[in-house]
Parts: C-alpha cells; structure tokens; sequence
C-alpha cells in the first residue's frame, strides 16, 4: 500500500495586506506500522499568539500520537489515545500562556486530526476546519461539521474543551481523505450555493484536482511536480496559468470518462468557476491531503464531474434569503398573465368577462365587503374574490340553519345527562376560530367582514 500525502499552509490575501503572518499550520508523519496521522489548525483571527497556538497544537498531537499508539491498534484504544493527546496538545498551550504571560484566549486555534490506515479513518475535531472523503463508490463526503457559536458566527476554539471535541470513526472506506482550515472549506471546496442544494456539498471538480487518487504519482520526479501544481494552485493570484489546473483536470477526468472527459474539460474552462472560486478566498488556505493510490473505487456518471447548475442553485438561494421579493413577483407574474390571457381572447371575452363583474357588484354584502380596494386591484381578482365571498356566504347560511336545528333537537328532546349532550353539541356547532389564523389581503378582508357577522350573531345570541 502507497499514500500518495502532502500539505501546505499559505498565508491569505487579506492578511498579506495587513501584513500579518499566516496562523495556519499543520503536520504529517507515517507512522512505523505505516499509517500516517495529520493534523492541521486555524489560529483564530482576532487572537494575538494564535499562529504559536495552531503550531503547538498540530506539532503536539501528531507526536503524540506517533509516541503512544496503541499496541494493539484497537479502535477504542485509539480513541482513547487521541483524546488524550487532544488534552495534552491544550495543556502545553497553557503551560506557553503561563510563561509568556499572555492570557490563554490569546492563543486560541482549532484542531482537526486523522488517523488513517489507507481504508479507515479515526479522527478528533474542534473548531470549523474540516475533514472530507472520498469513499470508493466516488463520493466526496463531509465528515465533520463546523463548530460555531451560539451567534453561528463566532468558533469554538481548543479551549472550549473536551465537551465540545468530537472523536470518532468514519466506519465506509475511503479512497482519500483531506483536511482543511475554513477559508478552503467556505471558499472553494464547499462554496455556500451548493450548501444550500439537494446535490453533494462538496464541488468535484476542486476536489478531484486535490484528492483523486488518478491524479497521483508513484515516482518522486513526478510526484514533486504535481506537489508544487498544488501548491501553485492554493497560492493562485491575478496572474496564475489556468491551464496548469485545466491540463491536470483532464488528465484525472479522461482515467474516469475517457473521450468524453475533452467536452467536460472544455466546459468547465469556459465558465471558470474552479478559479474564481479560489481566487476569491482571502483567509490563510490549509490543505492537507493523504491518498491511497492503489485502492480500486467506483466511477461516477459524467454529471457528478461537471458543473452544477450555479444560476439555479442562486436563484434557489435567493428564494430563501428574500421570500417577500419573490411572493410580490410571484403576485405581478399572476396579474400580468391575467391580462395577457384576456388580451389574447379578444374583444368579446373581455366584455363578457366585464358583464359577469358588473352585475356580481350590484350584490350589496360583496360591495361593502370590498370597499375602496376594489378600484386598485384587476378585474380578475375582483371576480374571484366575489365568487369567494357567495360561497362563504352560503357556508355561513348552512352553519347557522344547523345551529339552530341543533337547538331545536335539544329543547324538544332533552336527554338524560343534559351536560353531556350540550357540550357534544356545542363541540360539534361552534366553530373553531384558532384553526383559522386571519388573512392578508383583499380576500382576507372579505373573510374577516363574515367572521366578524358571526362573532356578532352569536353575541346576540347569548343575550337572548
């Protein structure tokens, strides 16, 4: 077995401005049953001695475990072992913040672990970086999930302690598996429009170039060259060659879809999403990636290699963040085919359609229903809201003809247990006003003008 591995950290746009340092870090080691632990971390921003704190902890935990794997290679003791270093990897950020004088807060990281054997994975996670895989049947799945705050907003940091750390297994096989600190995960790996689809979170074009294990390489010469593409890639600036990504894209995608990978390449260079989406990270960039290069895994259909959708999946998103804007577009498009439709019938539907609202105006209850809204809104609506009103008119008519039906069966045969019988009745009479929240708009006006007759009758029933 073979694990093609490598890892860079790369300061970020917005702190090369500020000229800050980068505060990632990370670490690879193979063990000597050759397994390999990584581990990388995300000094938090706003935190003075992050960038010592990210370094502490990934130097920390990786020899840890390197030092004290479990003889026996069990799961549980493994478990058991990297909670531990996740503990000993914190308490030597504080024994740094005791001698510094700094307080601790100041040192504050994440922390993302994996233990991987070239099939399985235990890993430990704190913060919002992630660890995604690629499993043998060729899906790019999210493995952990980031840690926020209450706000959603601000992370939780090392620090939050071991209440918050997650330790665990990923049980399905993986091919590959990456880590990386949140300004990969949010800007380019799992942009936020796919995030908010029913198609994978991760975006496989990106992926693949990372972590697809025909993009590997078994000599040192070539393997060094595809390490620095990587790099490269991660680094990407105004002046990047596209066609180094493209032409390793194609190289991994033809081992998948042969032939047919050419048209796919060509679309995704023509609309350049791979680029602009990472051109557009300003955060600090962290991959690190380990790749079992002879394991045998699935191939997907070309769709899941090509690009999504993007201008649905921003609609989509849209529709979520601004439903108010989309119900009154929804409102105009109705009223504007309305009218497209009358138009296109001709001049003699028009004034048969006129001859029906004119004479349902002349009905005094619709009339005063509708009041001044009538002259604001089209003749469509009017009509319907009418309509709507007779037939609720007829409803309340046949309520009340059974309530007093009701009264008669109830006085003309009292029952032996007359409570009993009046609150069956009165159950199966009165109407149920919370079931009906009240209405909005033209329509729901006319509603609340006949509930309100009702609530008016019965409380001039009651007095009698």
């Amino acid at each position: 077995m073979m694990i093609f591995n490598y890892g860079f950290s790369i300061v970020g746009k917005s702190h090369i401005q500020k000229g800050a340092c980068c505060q990632d870090s990370h670490k690879i080691k193979k063990l000597d049953n050759r397994w390999y632990v990584a581990a990388i971390a995300d000094g938090v921003g706003s935190a003075k001695n992050s960038h010592i704190g990210s370094k502490i902890a990934t130097d920390t935990v990786v020899d840890f475990c390197s030092e004290y794997m479990p003889w026996d290679h069990s799961v549980i003791g493994i478990k058991s072992m990297l909670r531990t270093a996740y503990n000993y990897a914190f308490k030597q950020i504080i024994r740094e913040s005791e001698k510094s004088g700094e307080p601790i807060e100041s040192y504050d990281t994440t922390l993302s672990v994996v233990i991987y054997d070239g099939h399985r994975i235990i890993y430990g996670h704190s913060g919002d970086g992630a660890i995604i895989g690629l499993t043998i049947y060729g899906d790019y799945v999210q493995i952990t999930k980031p840690q926020k705050g209450d706000d959603m907003f601000s992370v939780l940091p090392l620090r939050a302690g071991y209440t918050v750390w997650s330790i665990d297994t990923y049980e399905e096989e993986l091919a590959a598996v990456m880590l990386m600190t949140d300004g990969m995960l949010d800007g380019a790996i799992c942009p936020y429009l796919l995030k908010q689809s029913n198609i994978s979170e991760v975006y496989t074009p990106i992926a693949s170039f990372f972590a697809d294990p025909y993009g590997t390489a078994e000599t040192e010469k070539k393997a060094n060259k595809i390490k620095k593409e990587i790099k490269d890639f991660i680094t990407i600036d105004e002046e990047y060659n596209t066609e180094k990504f493209y032409d390793r894209l194609a190289e991994i995608y033809k081992k998948h879809l042969g032939e047919k990978s050419k048209e796919l390449v060509a679309d995704l260079k023509e609309k350049n999403y791979p680029i602009a989406l990472m051109q557009s990270v300003q955060d600090d960039k962290t991959m690190v990636a380990l790749i079992n290069t002879e394991v045998v895994f699935e191939t997907k259909e070309i769709q899941h290699f090509s690009d999504p959708n993007w201008d649905d999946l921003q609609e989509e998103w849209n529709k979520k963040a601004y439903p108010h804007l989309y119900k009154e577009k929804t409102v105009d498009t109705i009223n504007e085919k309305t009218d497209t439709k009358a138009e296109e019938n001709g001049d003699d539907n028009a004034e048969n359609e006129e001859a029906k609202i004119s004479t349902k105006s002349k009905k005094p209850d619709a009339e005063s229903a509708i009041g001044s809204d009538k002259n604001t809104k089209s003749a469509d609506t009017l009509e319907y809201t009418q309509a709507q009103a007779y037939k609720y008119q007829s409803k309340t008519k046949e309520f009340l003809d059974n309530k007093e039906k009701s009264k008669e069966q109830v006085y003309s045969n009292p029952p032996a247990n007359p409570q009993t019988q009046n609150k069956q009745t009165i159950s199966q009479v009165a109407p149920h006003k919370h079931d009906k929240p009240k209405k909005r708009g033209l329509f729901g006006k006319t509603m609340d003008f006949f509930e309100k007759s009702i609530e008016i009758f019965f409380a001039d029933d009651d007095i009698d």
